[in-house]
């Protein structure tokens, strides 16, 4: 039996992680940007948080900017990025229940491509083993990061299927980040040839699969799920945004990721 028992809200969501889509959103949603591990603490196995496995990075003066406080799990460090060092909360993992997503190839000024992704989600934070609501925030990554976490929804989707109900996938929380227990890498080569090791986005599933009191702790309720819809429908001009957008533009308007990585990749 669907744990969704309001029509319209599932109706609400539909095909919105289908879409390729600087337009700003109409309410706040910090960016929560992907961080890979650092290849230099590889084998430090005293050093056991995000700077390590990788994870999710907040910037600190995006939250001091907007008064918002981060679930427990996110830490405080100072990182060294292209521009100097910056105050940021690193979380080996988040609960996000995606809302919709754009994605887009654009040209840096240097002459190389490379794709950025953005996921509108809705985070909650585990407090006593139940999920409790936190906000919306914006994952965004670029290139082979960004592809890693479209994958790692996909697997949720793929791996919760047949308990969902027919509910639709966005509203469940989706544990994303790093669980292994050693830091994991893979090697991401450009077109050029060059290449850097990444850390891949992972979603944690048992192994043997979710199980119907797992997926009910991972539903978001009619609540969240209507605060999601309405959230989807102020997004529409933030979404077309990149769709309409010639390439080139896009490159000038988007910020800079605040991550060490940021202008590694040559494509």
């Amino acid at each position: 039996m669907s744990r969704l028992q309001n029509q319209e809200l599932k109706d609400a969501v539909k095909g919105s992680m289908d879409t390729n889509q600087g337009v700003q959103l109409p309410f706040t949603a910090p960016l929560m940007w992907w961080k890979n591990g650092e290849i230099a603490l590889k084998s430090t196995p005293e050093v056991k948080d995000a700077r390590r496995f990788g994870g999710w990075g907040v910037s600190e003066e995006e939250l001091a900017n907007e008064g918002l406080e981060l679930p427990e799990t996110f830490k405080p460090f100072e990182m060294n990025g292209n521009k100097g060092t910056y105050n940021a909360y690193l979380a080996r993992f988040v609960y996000v229940a995606p809302i919709c997503r754009r994605f887009v190839w654009f040209q840096k000024p240097d002459g190389k491509w490379t794709s950025k992704l953005n996921v509108l989600s809705y985070m909650a934070e585990m407090k006593d083993k139940v999920l409790v609501q936190w906000g919306p925030v914006v994952i965004t990554a670029k290139g082979y990061s960004g592809k890693n976490i479209d994958n790692a929804f996909a697997k949720f989707s793929t791996a919760s299927a047949a308990l969902r109900d027919g509910d639709p996938v966005n509203y469940f929380y989706h544990p994303m980040g790093t669980f292994a227990p050693n830091p994991v890498f893979e090697n991401a080569t450009g077109k050029g040839g060059d290449s850097s090791p990444i850390t891949p986005c992972q979603v944690f599933i048992p192994e043997t699969g979710y199980t119907p009191e797992q997926m009910d702790t991972y539903f978001v309720g009619e609540e969240v799920a209507a605060v999601m819809a309405d959230l989807l429908g102020q997004s529409k001009e933030w979404l077309a945004d990149w769709k309409n957008a010639k390439k080139e533009e896009v490159a000038e308007e988007l910020p800079p990721l605040p991550t060490e990585e940021d202008e590694q990749f040559p494509y």
